[in-house]
């Protein structure tokens, strides 16, 4: 029933009945020499037409999306109606002169510090078992022989 329901969304709705009605045979046909029983068949094409023909409201087509708890965090406590995310800087200070601003505006609006560059990216390897070398001419590492591949190792 769900490929017959998705043969009838991908033809337009200015395609006659004659033409949709061909493409539901050859469907049907298809599981005739699958070896479906022509009681299951007729099943199929049956609740297939009472699904298309079935009333929708027009509401069901224009429903927003309901946005799940971890879209709306900062909704909690009615204090804030949106997020403004911020990029990292010393102690903070475009974050607080953000706020600042913000808060002389009246707008409320929740201004987050974006998390920097963690330790852990700064020393892992995606590759640990890669060329012995960077690719750089004149790396001190690699001329060395050192098999650091160029790269500070704790």
């Amino acid at each position: 029933m769900n490929e017959m329901i998705r043969i009838n969304r991908n033809c337009s709705n200015d395609v006659p009945w004659e033409e949709l009605a061909k493409h539901f045979s050859y469907y049907i046909s298809r599981l005739q020499y699958s070896g479906y029983p022509e009681e299951f068949r007729q099943h199929v094409l049956s609740d297939t037409l009472m699904y298309i023909n079935r009333p929708v409201s027009s509401h069901y087509y224009n429903r927003p999306a309901r946005p799940t708890d971890r879209q709306q965090w900062y909704l909690k406590g009615g204090q804030f109606n949106s997020v403004m995310f911020v990029d990292a800087t010393p102690c903070s200070e475009l974050a607080k002169r953000i706020r600042s601003a913000v808060v002389e505006t009246g707008l409320r609006i929740k201004v987050v510090e974006k998390s920097g560059t963690t330790v852990k990216s700064l020393l892992q390897r995606s590759n640990p078992f890669g060329v012995d070398h960077c690719g750089r001419a004149d790396c001190f590492i690699c001329e060395g022989g050192n098999e650091m591949n160029g790269r500070i190792q704790i």
